[in-house]
């Protein structure tokens, strides 16, 4: 049976100022607890080989909130992003948690738990907006479901990555940023003509915007996504435009001015960041593959958030570039129809045309025209964007019940509307559970990448690095192998299967490895540190000497490149240069046992006693304490 209208029936349903307080406050409770739940699987969970190690592991930069780390914090584009209020959450985790991964993933699952409340606000604030016809503020369905889509979205399998990767910190504390602007807009726009308390809230959506921007510089198209919400659903645009379509114009555009500064400077440090190190130019990716890639993305993401299946965390760029002309064809044939299909209906649906202009606007600036980075997509990026359908699914929800009396149904209404919102939570709910399972270590991670592409170079890679680490030679060699069989000119692959046959005792064959590696790219500093170790092992000092100085060239903070380049000066009996070296080594990590202790030695060859039995005594103290923190592994994979 389908469902018929009654013609002049509404229904408006009502609550006591009793239960309205108690949805008020049990709602955003019951998200954040629910919230909680659903990741709280991540606390278990290490760091894993993919940026945590050299954003976190290997770098010491931002281990506290000192003047020194600050100063970096501010200043530096590492990882080709610009980020101060991220490493300085970093500093945080560090003075509380030291390196233990607990408290970093418990962070990152707080800021996720912020955010789904700031979501239950913001579709508050929506619904409660006269032009979508839905009950105002007083009615407890509005919170309900305002709820709803703040679980929608905060348990979607789409969320998990964002949450469960340390070095992803980034997009939720952006987001949460972006939200709470978001949140003070709406108040703003609600109390527009009741100055000077409006402006207020101008205000702190700009600050809101700027501390969004320096958490990561990105969401450029925030102020557009406001002047689409001045459209619809707040109606600004119709009330203004009784004095003309350009006085409209300007002064809802003239308002947003401190906003539209703050995105113009955050795209240009964006850019910035991405020219120092990860953009990826015209003449290795061009324009024609990037806008096949946008409209590829741009249905993708859609397409996850409703069917998310074979969630990966890398959908590398080769893959989507392989794609065929005619599955190009096909999506973006999809994405003009939507669009002029919505452009059409905007009249008697102008709510989906605003949830597609604001999540094209928010998606745009991670589609690839500007590209960086091996992914193609990824499921962080739909942080913010998919935020738009959890709302537009919640009004649709809101309408219909609210307006359930209106209509003749062969079983009850509630009963079908509450399988449709009670049965997706809980399928996703499992989904997001089994997928937090992919990021428990570094293995299963590489794994899953794997099992979702084969033919990823980047995958095999990374899985053989991480077997490398555990000395399970042969599988890490097969890996390797295999992925420099998909990408003979993966650098780093050479790198570590060379790790691989050095540790075999195939130093001929290790060497070959390793001078391809930096024939590919020169200044990677880990592979002359590698083939300076080989050489060493061969006898050849002086050649181990030539690529120790190249690695430090390029990186002069490699504690291990210090430490060896002065352990080879001592066997080539320099000791005054391996003096040198090793005052550096412990310079840049105090705790380094035996390079104290080599200091010692080198001191004592050059009659210096008095230093070399200081520098034995504390080199004997930090080994017998066994709290030192040494050089490590001898190679360096990835």
């Amino acid at each position: 049976m389908g469902i018929e209208p009654k013609i002049n029936k509404t229904h408006v349903a009502s609550s006591g100022p009793g239960e309205s307080r108690v949805i008020r406050w049990a709602m955003p409770i019951a998200v954040a607890i629910v919230t909680l739940v659903v990741f709280s699987e991540v606390l278990r969970h290490g760091f894993v080989d993919w940026d945590d190690d050299r954003i976190l592991i290997e770098n010491a930069n931002y281990r506290g909130l000192g003047w020194p780390n600050l100063q970096w914090m501010f200043t530096t584009f590492y990882k080709s992003l610009y980020r101060p209020l991220t490493w300085a959450s970093f500093g945080f985790d560090y003075l509380l948690w030291g390196m233990n991964p607990a408290g970093y993933h418990l962070s990152n699952l707080l800021l996720h738990t912020l955010n789904a409340v700031l979501v239950y606000h913001v579709a508050l604030l929506l619904y409660s907006l006269p032009a979508l016809g839905l009950i105002g503020w007083g009615d407890s369905s509005v919170k309900i479901i305002a709820g709803i889509a703040a679980l929608l979205f905060s348990i979607h399998p789409l969320r998990v990555e964002p949450v469960a990767w340390v070095s992803a910190r980034n997009d939720l504390l952006s987001a949460l940023f972006v939200l709470a602007s978001a949140v003070c807009y709406l108040k703003y726009a609600q109390a527009a003509e009741r100055l000077p308390a409006s402006w207020r809230w101008a205000g702190f959506a700009v600050v809101m915007y700027m501390l969004a921007m320096l958490s990561k510089a990105g969401n450029f198209a925030l102020p557009l996504v406001f002047l689409v919400l001045d459209v619809y659903p707040l109606g600004r645009w119709r009330q203004l435009s009784t004095d003309g379509f350009g006085p409209a114009v300007k002064k809802l555009v003239w308002e947003k001015t401190p906003l539209f500064l703050v995105s113009i400077v955050g795209a240009a440090v964006a850019f910035a960041a991405k020219q120092s190190d990860a953009m990826i130019g015209f003449e290795q990716y061009g324009l024609g593959e990037r806008v096949a890639q946008s409209i590829y993305g741009v249905i993708f993401y859609v397409w996850k958030t409703v069917v998310p299946l074979g969630l990966s965390p890398l959908y590398s760029l080769s893959a989507q570039s392989n794609s065929s002309p005619l599955f190009i064809f096909f999506t973006t044939t999809g994405v003009v129809g939507v669009t002029l299909g919505l452009l059409y209906l905007r009249k008697r649906w102008p709510a989906p045309l605003a949830a597609w202009a604001c999540y094209g606007l928010l998606i745009a600036p991670v589609l690839g025209l500007v590209q960086s980075g091996p992914q193609a997509v990824a499921d962080r990026y739909s942080y913010l964007p998919c935020l738009v359908w959890v709302v537009l699914v919640g009004a649709f929800l809101l309408h219909t019940w609210q307006n359930r009396q209106n209509y003749t149904v062969s079983s009850p209404l509630s009963v079908v509307l509450g399988g449709s919102v009670v049965l997706p939570m809980v399928v996703y709910g499992l989904m997001s559970w089994n997928q937090i399972q992919v990021w428990r270590d570094s293995e299963t991670l590489w794994q899953r990448v794997v099992a979702i592409e084969p033919a990823s170079s980047i995958g095999h890679n990374s899985l053989g690095a991480v077997l490398l680490k555990q000395g399970n030679l042969p599988a890490a060699e097969r890996h390797l192998r295999e992925s420099l069989r998909l990408a003979p000119s993966h650098s780093r692959a050479h790198n570590n299967l060379a790790n691989a046959l050095s540790l075999q005792g195939q130093l001929v064959e290790a060497i070959e490895h390793y001078r391809q590696a930096l024939a590919l790219d020169p200044d990677y500093a880990k592979a002359h540190y590698n083939l300076a170790m080989a050489l060493s092992r061969q006898g050849d000092l002086i050649g181990a000497i030539e690529h120790f100085r190249r690695a430090i060239e390029i990186n002069g903070l490699y504690v291990k490149a210090h430490y060896r380049l002065g352990m080879a000066f001592a066997a080539r009996q320099e000791y005054d240069h391996a003096v040198e070296q090793f005052r550096h080594t412990v310079r840049l990590q105090p705790e380094f046992g035996e390079a104290h202790v080599s200091l010692g030695r080198a001191l004592a060859a050059l009659g210096e006693r008095e230093q070399a039995v200081k520098h034995y005594e504390e080199g004997l103290r930090i080994l017998m304490s066994k709290s030192s923190s040494t050089s490590g592994r001898e190679l360096d994979v990835q």
